[in-house]
C-alpha cells in the first residue's frame, strides 16, 4: 500500500474506503481472522479406515513367546562376542596381520606366469590360504575375477596339496588375460615348484 498526502492508494484497489486510516482494507483483516479461525490448535482427530493405524497396526500378529525374545537377545550378545551368530571362523583361512607378515619376512615363495606363491609351515594339520590381487591388476571388476581364477584353480588342486603349511596366492598383471585353465596350469607349476604338490 501507499499512503500519500493521508490518502490510502491500495495497489490492488485504488477506490480503497479504509476507516483506520493506515490504508488497510477491512476485507483483509477480516480475511486474516477468518483464516486463522480455520485453523486448530489441537490434534487432528485420526481419520477412521486408514491403512495403518497407529495403536493396533501390529494386533493381527501373534505375539512373540518370552522363550523366543531371551534366545534373540542371547543371539544379539553372541553377535557382539564372538562375530556373526556366534559361528566359528574358517581355520583353513589366513586373516590376520601377523600371519601375513610372518609368511613375507619368513616364507619362501616360487612363481610362474599367473601366479607367485609365498608359503611356510604352520605347524598344523591342515593348510591355511589367501587370495590376493593387487591395484597392480586393474579395477575392482579385474581384481574380484583374478581370485576368483585363483579360487577356482586352488580348489581343483586342492587335494594333492601337503596339509601343514601358509599358503598365499598373489595374482600377477598378466592374469587378466587369461582364462581358468591357465592359471591352473600356472599354479600347478609354481607349487610343483616349490615342493608343495604331492
Amino acid at each position: 500500500m501507499i499512503e500519500y498526502l493521508g490518502l490510502c492508494t491500495c495497489l490492488k484497489d485504488p477506490y480503497c474506503n479504509s476507516d483506520d486510516g493506515r490504508g488497510e482494507k477491512q476485507d483483509d483483516k477480516n480475511r486474516e481472522i477468518a483464516y486463522e479461525d480455520d485453523i486448530s490448535a489441537e490434534k487432528t482427530a485420526k481419520k477412521e479406515g486408514t491403512r495403518l493405524s497407529q495403536e493396533d497396526e501390529n494386533q493381527q500378529r501373534p505375539q512373540c513367546s518370552e522363550k523366543k525374545k531371551a534366545q534373540r537377545q542371547k543371539t544379539s550378545v553372541l553377535v557382539a562376542k564372538e562375530g556373526f551368530a556366534g559361528m566359528a571362523l574358517r581355520p583353513d583361512i589366513l586373516r590376520y596381520k601377523r600371519d601375513f607378515d610372518r609368511l613375507y619376512s619368513k616364507g619362501k615363495s616360487s612363481g610362474d606366469k599367473y601366479i607367485v606363491v609365498f608359503y611356510i609351515s604352520n605347524g598344523q594339520d591342515f593348510s591355511r590360504k589367501a587370495f590376493l590381487a593387487s591395484k597392480k591388476v586393474g579395477g575392482a571388476v579385474a581384481r574380484n575375477r583374478a581370485r576368483r581364477l585363483m579360487k577356482e584353480s586352488f580348489r581343483k588342486l586342492e587335494k594333492k596339496i601337503k596339509p601343514g603349511n601358509d599358503i598365499l596366492m598373489i595374482a600377477r598383471k598378466t592374469i587378466t588375460e587369461t582364462c581358468q585353465a591357465e592359471v591352473e596350469a600356472s599354479m600347478q607349476k609354481a607349487l610343483i615348484k616349490s615342493g608343495l604338490l604331492t
